[in-house]
């Protein structure tokens, strides 16, 4: 059975996917390496590159996609070595992040995975707790369910990127959730 062209575009849309989770996982937004994206993809590239390839022109894409999945990996393993020396350098007794004003970034991704965000989302609401009280607080989930929706009408707005949640205190010191609109990079 010969190489196709469809075989090669699944194995390049495949590495995209691979390398948009690979950047929410160093992001801090998925919790694990994405371990099955990365061994289908293996497994893809293995097989496409065993294939007899009578065309010149797909068997330069299978090398290139081949060679672009290696530099993927190669580049993963180097970011996690980084990750680990900088992790076995910090100091034992501080903590590796300090705890800054909470605040909830919302974009077209994180409406796409919402569970991504579920740190971030009930350290706000720790935040509003103890600032407005636990009985006027809202629930984490009654919380999110009005961020996201807040978040969902501003992104249809054109030249919108995301939204910025975060604490603030009015006039009458009451604290409020405010929003800032982040505008698209040009």
């Amino acid at each position: 059975m010969d190489l196709s062209v469809t075989d090669l575009d699944r194995l390049e849309r495949r590495l995209d996917e691979l390398r948009r989770e690979y950047d929410l996982f160093f992001a801090g937004r998925r919790r694990g390496e994405p371990l099955g994206p990365r061994n289908e993809a293996a497994r893809e590239v293995l097989r496409l590159t065993a294939r007899p390839v009578t065309s010149t022109a797909l068997r330069f894409r299978v090398l290139a996609l081949a060679h672009r999945f290696r530099a993927l990996e190669a580049q993963t393993r180097q970011l996690q070595q980084v990750r680990e020396n900088r992790r076995r350098a910090a100091p034992r007794e501080e903590p590796a992040v300090a705890p800054g004003p909470p605040s909830l970034v919302i974009d077209r991704t994180a409406l796409a995975d919402p569970a991504a965000l579920a740190t971030d989302l009930e350290r706000l609401q720790s935040a509003v707790a103890l600032a407005q009280g636990e009985k006027k607080a809202p629930t984490v989930e009654a919380l999110g369910k009005r961020l996201f929706a807040e978040a969902q009408r501003q992104l249809d707005r054109p030249g919108v990127a995301g939204v910025r949640f975060y604490l603030a205190t009015d006039p009458s010191g009451a604290v409020r959730i405010r929003g800032e609109v982040l505008p698209v990079s040009t």
